[in-house]
């Protein structure tokens, strides 16, 4: 795996573009699940409310973020309004209101523009 990671990075890929299909080949997605919510529940909810929007803010265009946070929220739907929590806190309004209208689920319960979804 490191000389992998090392080729990677002397040919000038990042290591993220060149190392997806390990994952996807090798680690099941019933597994990948799993540590997912490992990671979350492990994680206390301080450290997630630095690391979430930290990661959205440096997430260089929009549907970079969106595609990570409905990756998150495919992960985990039962925490979605929590991780909205989360990210809402940590980014400026007007990047707020661009991910609510691509995500609209994320919005806490009882925010401006929540809504029941039937």
């Amino acid at each position: 795996m490191p000389v992998v990671v090392m080729g990677c990075l002397w040919l000038g890929f990042r290591v993220e573009g060149c190392l997806w299909w390990l994952a996807a080949t090798v680690v099941l997605l019933c597994e990948q699940l799993c540590l997912s919510k490992q990671v979350w529940e492990s994680t206390c909810s301080e450290d997630w409310a630095v690391i979430l929007p930290w990661t959205v803010n440096m997430l260089p265009y929009l549907p970079q973020r969106v595609r990570y946070l409905r990756s998150l929220l495919w992960a985990m739907p039962e925490n979605a309004q929590l991780i909205g929590r989360m990210v809402a806190l940590g980014v400026d309004g007007v990047q707020w209101s661009r991910i609510t209208n691509h995500i609209p689920e994320l919005v806490p319960r009882g925010a401006h523009s929540w809504r029941r979804f039937d």
